[in-house]
């Protein structure tokens, strides 16, 4: 079962690094994959989401790119035997000015379905 910190970093009850495993690890790796890519890294441009198309979804056109951009983050995914997009899982919606999406992914190392559910923004 894959390891990684826990983000945000923090201690554990010893002093030592806070670790996340199993699920919590996966939604971990899909939500950093998944956000807004600003930073100042040459190498990681491109490779996120970009949350400033996820503020602008208005129309089908907007979506469809981000699910694109989705679809090619997975395929990465896919390649590293992480996870696996299911076809056609994608569902978006709206709660008191929220943006939620929800998808469902394959974990190849477990070989278990999960859902994957995030809410992009608030418009307070």
């Amino acid at each position: 079962m894959p390891k990684g910190f826990s983000i945000p970093v923090r201690a554990n009850a010893s002093g030592g690094i806070a670790l996340s495993k199993g699920d919590a690890n996966d939604a971990k790796i899909i939500r950093i994959a998944l956000a807004d890519g600003d930073n100042n890294n040459a190498f990681q441009q491109g490779v996120t989401v970009n949350q400033t198309v996820i503020f602008d979804l208005n129309d089908s056109s907007s979506r469809a790119r981000v699910a694109g951009n989705i679809e090619d983050i997975f395929e990465k995914f896919e390649k590293d035997k992480r996870f696996k997009l299911l076809e056609d899982t994608m569902d978006w919606g709206e709660n008191e000015g929220e943006l939620l999406l929800e998808f469902k992914y394959l974990c190849l190392e477990s070989d278990e379905e999960r859902t994957f559910a995030h809410t992009f923004r608030t418009t307070r």
